[in-house]
């Protein structure tokens, strides 16, 4: 009589015990790093530290508003960081227009490609390092500065509070020109070379052709664009911390919670309030992104070609 039923194989224990290993460590990281760090910090929020002895209470979330409405250090992060986001996101924009116009093939744009591609593939530490050199007191760009302003003395650019906001935002503007390059003319090589070509027929200039034919055909890359730009408004920056570590009126609040949390001893309150702005810019950012993301689902849903 023959068994219909199908014999149980027998269990390579082998190869089950590399599997749960396998997905263990990547469990118990994300476990530890993760789920434990991120609700210990919240914990951390309400922690407050005192002759040696912890209590929960709401004084560093206090801390907090009264040195944003006191003028202190997180005032003057916050609207670097604001005025940061707005350069970034300037910078977008104008990506998007050399992105463009490499896409419409101008004279040299094999030449202008390649030349805004080659800073993104240099460490970034790197370009600090040059570019400090190019500020520094001897180098080319302080003396022209000195020209300038008619001053008596050549200025370390990165090192005096007049001119530091300004230098990092000149060469945030000279290596972030072509931002997103890649991405953006990625997206305008899918775009059909019949809708251009009917345009053309149509007598449309280039400034309209980017404007309702290209941005509306390539609205989701916009959208994803305008959402990983929102999510990061509290992040914004322009290399501050490699170049001045956030001084001479260059701090943003990203380098101010890093120096809150590397640059204080661990039994002072500096970690707690960190923690503290860390929950409450994240509520502040979350319903931001949410609204922005369904208003941009909205506008680019149906955009087929």
């Amino acid at each position: 009589m023959i068994n219909d039923k199908k014999r149980k194989k027998p269990i390579n224990w082998g190869k089950t015990s590399f599997i749960i290993l396998h997905l263990a460590l990547g469990t118990i990281n994300f476990i530890v790093f993760y789920l434990f760090c991120n609700a210990y910090s919240f914990v951390m929020g309400f922690m407050r530290k005192m002759n040696g002895i912890t209590y929960m209470t709401m004084d560093n979330f206090k801390f907090f508003f009264e040195s944003i409405s006191t003028g202190g250090e997180l005032a003057e992060a916050f609207t670097n960081t604001f005025l940061w986001f707005v350069v970034n996101m300037s910078l977008q924009a104008i990506g998007f227009f050399v992105s463009y116009f490499l896409y419409k093939k101008i004279a040299c744009y094999q030449f202008f490609r390649l030349a805004f591609f080659i800073p993104g593939l240099i460490s970034s530490i790197v370009t600090a390092n040059i570019w400090m050199s190019f500020c520094a007191p001897q180098g080319f760009f302080a003396q022209f500065v000195q020209k300038i302003y008619g001053l008596s003395y050549t200025p370390e650019l990165l090192a005096d509070s007049q001119f530091a906001m300004k230098t990092l935002i000149f060469r945030a503007i000279i290596f972030g020109f072509a931002g997103n390059m890649l991405l953006w003319c990625g997206t305008m090589s899918r775009i059909p070379d019949s809708v251009i070509e009917s345009g053309k027929i149509d007598g449309v200039g280039w400034l309209r052709e980017a404007c309702q034919i290209v941005i509306p055909m390539i609205l989701p890359t916009v959208a994803i664009q305008l959402c990983v730009g929102l999510s990061g408004i509290f992040g914004a920056g322009g290399g501050e911390w490699l170049l001045t570590g956030g001084d001479y009126g260059t701090l943003t609040y990203g380098t101010w919670l890093w120096k809150q949390v590397f640059g204080s001893a661990m039994d002072s309150n500096s970690h707690n309030v960190s923690a503290a702005a860390g929950w409450l810019t994240t509520l502040t950012s979350l319903p931001i992104v949410l609204i922005t993301r369904k208003i941009a689902n909205k506008i680019s849903e149906g955009t087929e070609y």
